[in-house]
């Protein structure tokens, strides 16, 4: 993840406006610099508030997902692989309006698989429906009822990290 982090920063001041020339560049920082079986999943993002436009690239991750206003459900869905697998990698950026009301959430896969006393996993259904039934919330209240959910489904000791971010628009 440090690894991650500083190519990151390190790209991010010759390719800001182009993700698809970043991230190709931190892919091959990654794969000459990490051992071979090791990649890593990655959503990035870019918002234009005057453009209400949300461009990005998912490099594998799961998919953040976009509840619409009126309650319509749009799931970021992957457009390139991993990043530090393949020594070429191709991708393609995404843009999608965001519209006042709109939430999009994005989660580590820890979120989906937390597991229930019977060994159930949490899972996208469970989240949805959190999501659903909390839209209205400010992004921090929202934020806080999903993982107090997932705390109350969970058993026993945490397995993963538990990671989520969430974000309005106004």
């Amino acid at each position: 993840m440090a690894n991650l982090q500083g190519s990151l920063q390190a790209q991010c001041a010759l390719y800001s406006r182009d993700p698809l020339q970043l991230l190709a560049s931190v892919n091959c920082h990654l794969h000459k610099h990490t051992e071979i079986e090791r990649y890593v999943t990655v959503f990035f993002g870019c918002y234009n508030d005057h453009t209400r436009k949300l461009r990005y690239v998912n490099c594998g991750h799961n998919p953040p997902l976009l509840l619409r206003h009126e309650g319509a459900i749009e799931r970021l869905d992957a457009t390139a692989t991993v990043l530090g697998l393949f020594r070429e990698w191709e991708g393609s950026v995404v843009e999608t309006p965001i519209e006042p009301g709109d939430v999009v959430s994005m989660y580590t896969d820890g979120i989906t698989e937390a597991r229930g006393e019977n060994g159930e996993e949490f899972g996208e259904a469970r989240l949805l429906s959190a999501l659903r039934q909390n839209h209205n919330l400010e992004a921090a209240s929202l934020l806080g009822r999903v993982e107090q959910m997932v705390e109350e489904f969970r058993s026993g000791e945490r397995q993963d990290d538990l990671t989520m971010i969430i974000a309005r628009s106004r």
